[in-house]
């Protein structure tokens, strides 16, 4: 193939096909001449965003106020030709992928200019203040709490008509009698987990650990949130055998502190106004007159 024919309808198009060589290997890893007929489907239509964003981009009064240098090309060439063996590997590569070594520098130093404006543009961004990053954990104050759990051991046997020992008559008695030496010896639960229980939790005396509703079975999760702590249920049975629960711990519902939190809530809503503030730039770019990119 001509190293300057596009891989999607053979226009001369290498910037098309540097953005189709980056979408290949981001979305599935592959090589555009690898991907099945969907996956280049996909691999197009992200070129061809990113190719509109980008020519958007530079041909703003911003991007003629950001030039990027010859040796930060270079750098960033060299950390791309680290992936390869070799210079030759490299350029097999992207003569693969429909480009000259030549148009996909000038690519890379595009794609360079365009991440220069962008960064650049997200700096203007109105920085988060305390009262508002207290403002948001008040109002949306259901956000934060945290639901009941309960810290949980189990003791599991399987039902499986297949294995004589596990169909469901012996299965039963065989549960029937762990929950009675239970009953003698309460204290010894993770040691009859070990000993007994077919859950790989047996290697953690049947620790299941600190779950919310909804977790486990619907059978399990019935009973667990009924027992008090540290008491040990009935058999129960699930859709895979008979358990016997054990709740150790009951942790209340609670609200997480602000201060927990303090840092994530500013950092949603910062990234929520950078990203407006880049969407307001690019609309007011859109409607400026075309600029030579």
């Amino acid at each position: 193939m001509n190293a300057a024919k596009s891989l999607t309808n053979g226009v001369n198009h290498p910037q098309l096909n540097y953005h189709l060589f980056k979408a290949s290997n981001s979305l599935f890893g592959l090589a555009f001449d690898e991907l099945d007929d969907t996956q280049k489907q996909s691999a197009q239509a992200t070129a061809r965003r990113t190719l509109k964003l980008e020519h958007l981009i530079l041909m703003s009064q911003e991007a003629r106020e950001t030039p990027v240098t010859k040796s930060e090309i270079q750098q960033a060439m060299d950390s791309i030709q680290e992936k390869y063996a070799d210079a030759i590997e490299m350029q097999i590569d992207l003569e693969r992928n429909g480009m000259a070594m030549e148009a996909f520098e000038d690519a890379l130093g595009k794609e360079l200019r365009v991440n220069a404006v962008l960064e650049k543009v997200k700096a203007r961004a109105i920085v988060v203040d305390d009262f508002e990053i207290e403002l948001f954990y008040h109002m949306h104050y259901e956000r934060f709490k945290k639901p009941e759990t309960r810290m949980v051991r189990h003791i599991l046997v399987t039902i499986n008509e297949d294995i004589p020992d596990n169909c469901r008559e012996v299965a039963a008695k065989r549960i029937q009698s762990i929950a009675k030496r239970l009953e003698r010896k309460s204290k010894r639960f993770d040691e009859q987990a070990l000993k007994h229980s077919e859950c790989p939790t047996a290697l953690h005396g049947g620790l299941i650990g600190d779950v919310p509703g909804g977790k486990l079975f619907s059978e399990l999760d019935a009973v667990l949130f009924k027992l008090g702590a540290g008491e040990i249920s009935d058999v129960v049975e699930s859709p895979i055998g008979f358990h016997i629960l054990q709740c150790e711990m009951i942790h209340p519902p609670s609200v997480i502190p602000f201060d927990q939190v303090r840092s994530v809530i500013e950092q949603k809503i910062q990234e929520k106004q950078t990203a407006k503030c880049v969407k307001e730039w690019l609309a007011s770019v859109a409607r400026a007159p075309l600029a030579e990119v």
